[in-house]
């Protein structure tokens, strides 16, 4: 019996949907719209985001404009593999053509799609531990759970917030986790879950890289988990200027004319809180900034420092959107995350709507010998096959395609674990 071509292509989607690991556990955006046409890169797919409000007090109506935002994700990459196999091979099981000729390429895939998702470390403003030392301890991963709550995400097991980490991160730390995390059956003594996250759904309730539960998280142990280099920073740095606001901030006494930060350093004034999105309390902690380009100072060792927190904005003192308690001080002191030029590794702890990746349709071409796209709406993911016939090596010549970018969402729903 000779496979069909739309059997090969939704298996090859369920294939990447449980290849995935990363990506399984944020929000995924497919987009039908493009149809038959096809979407292009560089295509935008508009990610709208609740509004917010802030309540009053009183008899007497007081209405506030509804703004509703949306943010861009960009369509920026298209993910390929390519492969050869002959028309007899058409002829085995769906299992054995998919486990010989598209899953190893869709394997690879997936990884490359977990990889980019795990770079948008770089948009997170909050991180716990110290760069250049690997965590061994419960209490800077409760650290990181602690500033989800703080931002107002919620922290109960029902909301899926995991904790995704690199192979020396948990060995440093499982250890230490002992009767902490639970095994798949549910029982309290330590344990690997690997291969036994699989429930009796089978593979629907697989997630690849899984190996424990505790401490409010799943916990992944990726090989895809970023390092990242603190700028070489220097001086004594302190913000030139009263009562400044928005997304950049003048600065002065850093070392001069040097790249003293690089994008994705943090950094703290002194004085300036995190506040809770709810009450716009302050929550004591001082509120984390990410850079978002690399600074170079002037030969005065002035520089003006691009910065991000909540939803990308920088610093906002009221309304629905405030991110801070106070605006820095003249002369406020401030101060990186991480020594000077130490490379070091990051995991990430996050809530699902922390990170979305979205995809869409590529373009079908007529009279091809193979051409089938699978999509799924609800799983968020789409991938097409296409195939020629080779005339001089009578093989079947394919390729396998997902047009996908990635969008750091709510950037405070997301901490980073140095190590």
């Amino acid at each position: 019996m000779i496979l069909t071509n739309q059997e090969i292509s939704f298996k090859n989607l369920m294939v990447l949907e449980n290849s995935i690991s990363f990506t399984k556990k944020v929000v995924r955006r497919y987009d039908d719209k493009f149809g038959k046409a096809g979407a292009k890169i560089g295509y935008i797919l508009n990610i709208r985001k609740p509004a917010r409000s802030v309540s009053t007090a009183g008899q007497g109506i007081q209405l506030q404009d509804y703004i509703e935002r949306s943010v861009p994700l960009v369509l920026n990459k298209q993910y390929q593999q390519a492969c050869a196999f002959t028309s007899s091979d058409l002829a085995l099981s769906l299992d054995d053509f998919t486990n010989r000729v598209t899953k190893p390429k869709i394997v690879q895939l997936a990884n490359d799609i977990d990889f980019d998702g795990m770079q948008q470390f770089a948009n997170v403003p909050a991180e716990v531990g110290t760069p250049g030392t690997v965590p061994n301890t419960a209490d800077t991963y409760l650290n990181a759970l602690q500033v989800l709550a703080d931002e107002g995400f919620p922290v109960d097991e029902e909301e899926g917030l995991s904790v995704h980490i690199s192979p020396r991160m948990q060995r440093s730390i499982f250890p230490a986790l002992q009767g902490l995390v639970a095994t798949a059956s549910g029982g309290a003594q330590f344990a690997f879950l690997r291969n036994l996250a699989k429930g009796e759904g089978g593979e629907a309730d697989y997630f690849k890289g899984l190996v424990a539960k505790g401490l409010g998280f799943d916990w992944f142990m990726t090989q895809n988990a970023p390092t990242f280099t603190t700028g070489t920073q220097g001086g004594t740095p302190t913000v030139n200027g009263a009562g400044q606001t928005g997304s950049s901030i003048v600065t002065q006494a850093w070392s001069n004319s040097t790249q003293v930060l690089n994008a994705g350093d943090i950094i703290f004034f002194a004085g300036v809180h995190r506040i809770n999105p709810l009450t716009r309390q302050s929550t004591g902690d001082l509120r984390p900034f990410v850079v978002t380009a690399n600074v170079v100072s002037s030969g005065a060792g002035a520089a003006t420092i691009p910065i991000a927190c909540v939803d990308g904005d920088g610093i906002t003192l009221a309304g629905p959107y405030q991110t801070v308690d106070i605006s820095p001080a003249n002369a406020a002191a401030i101060t990186v995350q991480g020594a000077s030029a130490v490379q070091s590794g990051r995991g990430l702890a996050f809530h699902p709507e922390a990170f979305c990746f979205g995809c869409a349709d590529l373009e079908m071409y007529e009279n091809q010998h193979i051409m089938e796209m699978a999509a799924d709406k609800e799983l968020g993911l789409a991938i097409r096959m296409w195939a020629m016939p080779d005339i001089n090596t009578d093989r079947l010549l394919m390729r396998l395609d997902v047009l996908g970018g990635w969008l750091t969402m709510y950037p405070q729903g997301a901490c980073r674990v140095a190590s």
